[in-house]
Parts: structure tokens; sequence; C-alpha cells
């Protein structure tokens, strides 16, 4: 897997690098916004980044999440059950209201309501793992004609992956 950066973020960060080594060769103090990054550029814009220890579990968290993603194309929550732990919660605004607030089968619930969405375009932007917890983000555009955000934070059971939150944007 080759993960590829945006070529704007990549020359900010080697500004952001040549200041932090000359503040260092000088021994002056590093001010802590010089690691404050900005999302600025588009989602389609956006390319994968993964920080991990083991690639196999970048692999299987991949696997999981899209277990999460195809459901979307058929639209039975039960076909996107197992991608989740048998707690698992989700939050989330629709308009002004947090609709999303509790456990996850209400997002069972409102897949199978809300249909298949055959024509969605979901990304994994983002994978980070540390030990046996990860986070991730998953860009998808017309789920049904929505686009969503998905934040998923995951743990690593028994020796499988499961999401155990997920929180999401409606754009």
């Amino acid at each position: 897997m080759t993960a590829t950066a945006h070529p704007r973020a990549v020359q900010s960060l080697r500004r952001k690098i040549r200041r932090l080594i000359d503040l260092i060769d000088r021994r002056e103090s590093v001010d802590d916004t010089l690691f404050e990054f900005s999302n600025t550029h588009q989602p389609e814009e956006l390319s994968m980044t993964v920080k991990v220890g083991d690639v196999s579990d970048v692999d299987a968290i991949t696997k999981v999440l899209q277990i999460y993603m195809n459901s979307a194309k058929n639209g039975k929550g039960s076909d996107m059950k197992p991608a989740f732990g048998d707690k698992a919660t989700i939050f989330g605004y629709v308009g002004s209201e947090l609709a999303f607030n509790g456990p996850i089968q209400s997002l069972f619930d409102w897949h199978d309501k809300n249909g298949s969405a055959k024509d969605v375009q979901a990304r994994i932007t983002n994978i980070d793992v540390v030990g046996t917890v990860a986070h991730a983000r998953v860009e998808a555009e017309n789920w049904t004609g929505y686009k969503f955000t998905d934040l998923f934070l995951l743990i690593k059971l028994d020796g499988g992956w499961k999401i155990i939150n997920k929180v999401f944007h409606l754009h």
C-alpha cells in the first residue's frame, strides 16, 4: 500500500521542518502553532494517510470498513452489523438535531428504512493504529443523495477488529 500526500501539504510540512531545525540550531523555543495543520483542500484531493506498527492491522481494518461501505449498496442493516462491536455507538447531527446518539442499532434501522445506495462512492482517507486501538475516516458521497464524513473508533477484540463508535458529519 502506497500513501501519498497532497503537494501543498508536503510543501507546508517541509517549511515547518526547516523552521523547526533552524529554531533548534539557534536553541530558541519552538512555537506550538508550528505544528497546527489545516485541511483546506477539497475531499477529492484528499489522499490516504496511514500510521501503523503492523501492516496486517491496516489490512484487517480496511476489510472491516469495506464491510460497512459495501453494505451501503444493498440497503440491509444486517449486512453492516458484522463490522461493529455488540455495544457500538453512533452520534451525529441531521440538521440542527442530534438524530443519532446511542446504540448502533439505530444506524441499522435507518439503513433498512433508507434503502440501497447503489451509486455511493466511498473511500477510506485515513487509518491510524496504535496497538489494539485505531481510528479511521471514510468519505462517502451520494449515499442516497447525502454526503457523509464518518469517523470510526476501532478496537482489536479476540484477534479481530470491530468498530466501537461512529460519529458523522452530514454535509
